[in-house]
């Protein structure tokens, strides 16, 4: 994607570069690269517990990646898309998920990083009217039938 304007977390416009910085070598960082490349042990999860400790069968997502054409929530590393977020978490990937559902359903959420009950809700409503099981957890389901930001400013659905 290119680092082409959007509403930053701040409210003030940012390009996706401000957001995340720079490589020493130039290169943009994407989400999960201040994390040191490691995911974090238990970064973005309610009180730096592991997925494990909080009950989640999948990855809980703690930065985004591109994926068939969309930027969706992404646990970092080992590299997967399917992951999970709820209420409580903080990260990267939460805003990528607040910046989709503003994109592509209006849902004018702030760009805070924060998944608390506003995201909740609007998680909520997308997901009724997507079909998938309503229980304002990001995962797999709600990746695979909600529509995501694209690489090219629009929005797609992803596998």
């Amino acid at each position: 994607m290119d680092d082409r304007t959007r509403e930053g977390r701040t409210g003030r416009e940012t390009t996706r570069e401000e957001d995340l910085g720079r490589h020493d070598d130039g290169r943009v960082r994407r989400g999960g690269d201040h994390l040191g490349g490691t995911g974090g042990g238990g970064a973005g999860v309610p009180g730096g517990s592991s997925p494990d400790e909080v009950g989640v069968a999948a990855a809980w997502c703690d930065g985004y990646t591109s994926c068939a054409g969309a930027w969706v929530p992404a646990h970092m590393s080992p590299l997967t898309v399917n992951c999970e977020m709820a209420r409580g978490a903080h990260s990267s990937a939460v805003g990528q998920l607040q910046f989709s559902l503003n994109r592509c359903y209006g849902k004018g959420l702030a760009l805070d990083n924060d998944f608390g009950a506003a995201t909740e809700r609007a998680l909520r409503e997308v997901q009724r009217a997507v079909g998938a099981g309503v229980d304002g957890r990001y995962g797999p389901e709600t990746r695979s039938k909600m529509y995501h930001e694209s690489t090219s400013g629009s929005c797609v659905r992803v596998p």
